[in-house]
């Protein structure tokens, strides 16, 4: 139940963006919460479930064929409750259109930004992404990201704002979310949490030196290679659902959780969670983590936790 209000409490906030009328049951000057109780009290079983997954059928994302399928990621709408749809789609740093390449604004790098030290800066160049994810369409724009550069192999460096110093993401993120979300989008602070090692493109260097290899090399050794090959794709150290980051509460409060105390701070409308394992547990979603230490009344700001939409990543 934690969840589906959750869901239809980012749907309020679409609807305060939009300036929208929900329903008769409930009046735009209402509490967010007040406005998701009086929703549930009037949705169906199927309409509930309905906000928990995309299209019930057909194609889930970037289809051509229809508006439902049309996004990285689509929650459908219920037209009786005046609902709207949830359209998501990436990234940290630009609409992605895989249907229509070269249509998309090539925007700085979060990385890139970060480096200038900006503030006012990373407020323009999240309400310029805002105006272009609205324009097109979507009203969630996954993004931005926010980790720590800690492993410089980490093939996601590029798109996470705070860099090396949680305190620098503390204060961009903040400007960025605020431009995002100036423009009717809700952004999505990402990855939840400690997800510094993705270093899984490393095969993909590996497999071109084994092709290589097999050109020049006799069967043996080729075999031999791709032995090493196998071993290494099946390593954790190079899969980043796998990896586990080992990390103390101390450490994980003052480097790790700081740029997303700084969305919290902007009111941010939803967070992805990430792929990794923490200290070889399963990564929780904020949800599940307000059961545990970190995450109870009277740490940090956790006990707000539920007022964010928490999305599970896929590929994002």
């Amino acid at each position: 139940m934690m969840r589906l209000t959750c869901a239809v409490f980012s749907l309020l906030l679409l609807a305060n963006a939009a300036a929208a009328e929900w329903s008769i049951a409930s009046s735009i000057t209402d509490p967010p919460a007040a406005r998701a109780a009086a929703l549930l009290k009037q949705m169906t079983q199927a309409e509930k479930l309905s906000m928990l997954h995309g299209p019930p059928t057909g194609p889930c994302c970037q289809c051509k064929t229809n508006a439902s399928c049309a996004y990285v990621g689509n929650i459908n709408p219920i037209a009786r409750l005046k609902i709207p749809p949830i359209t998501m789609n990436d990234g940290p740093q630009g609409f992605r259109d895989d249907n229509q390449p070269g249509s998309t604004t090539a925007w700085p790098s979060g990385l890139t930004m970060a480096a200038s030290w900006d503030p006012d800066a990373m407020l323009k160049w999240g309400t310029g992404m805002g105006k272009e994810f609205f324009a097109k369409g979507a009203n969630v724009q996954l993004g931005p990201g926010l980790c720590l550069a800690r492993v410089p192999r980490n093939g996601r460096n590029f798109e996470y704002l705070s860099g090396e110093d949680p305190m620098l993401g503390y204060n961009l993120v903040q400007r960025a979310i605020t431009g995002i979300q100036s423009e009717g989008v809700i952004a999505n602070a990402k990855h939840y949490v400690m997800n510094n090692q993705e270093v899984r493109l490393l095969v993909v260097l590996v497999v071109l030196v084994v092709l290589v290899l097999v050109l020049v090399l006799v069967l043996v050794l080729v075999l031999v290679v791709l032995v090493v090959l196998l071993l290494l794709t099946s390593s954790p150290q190079t899969n980043r659902a796998s990896v586990s980051e080992d990390v103390d509460e101390r450490t994980r409060y003052q480097m790790y959780y700081p740029p997303f105390a700084g969305a919290l701070d902007a009111d941010v409308g939803s967070i992805m969670c990430s792929y990794n394992k923490i200290n070889g547990q399963g990564n929780p979603t904020p949800f599940a983590g307000a059961k545990g230490a970190d995450f109870t009344p009277g740490h940090w700001r956790c006990a707000w936790w539920w007022c964010w939409w928490c999305r599970c990543c896929c590929c994002c």
